[in-house]
């Protein structure tokens, strides 16, 4: 979060930067709250909800997982086709 902390004029207000972060994260939805404090006695502290949502890892899917040129020939082009899909999975 950025900034971390800092003082605020009356009646003025400031942007906050909130960055999430999901590496090593399983998929998944995450919640939590971000607790602002402050000198107010009525509104402090203030807890604004936060929350993410994970998507799994991708993974690639190639069928056949070999592709066999066979004999090649110097100036013969030879030519296959395979399937690359992208799959979704969660660690």
């Amino acid at each position: 979060m950025t900034p971390t902390s800092g003082s605020v004029a009356p009646g003025s207000t400031q942007d906050v930067t909130v960055k999430f972060n999901a590496k090593d994260l399983q998929a998944g939805d995450y919640r939590s709250v971000i607790a602002i404090t402050s000198n107010d006695p009525v509104n402090s502290p203030k807890n604004v909800p936060a929350s993410m949502h994970v998507t799994g890892r991708p993974v690639i899917a190639v069928t056949p997982d070999t592709v066999k040129s066979g004999i090649a020939f110097i100036g013969i082009p030879h030519q296959d086709t395979f399937l690359c899909a992208m799959r979704e999975q969660s660690r």
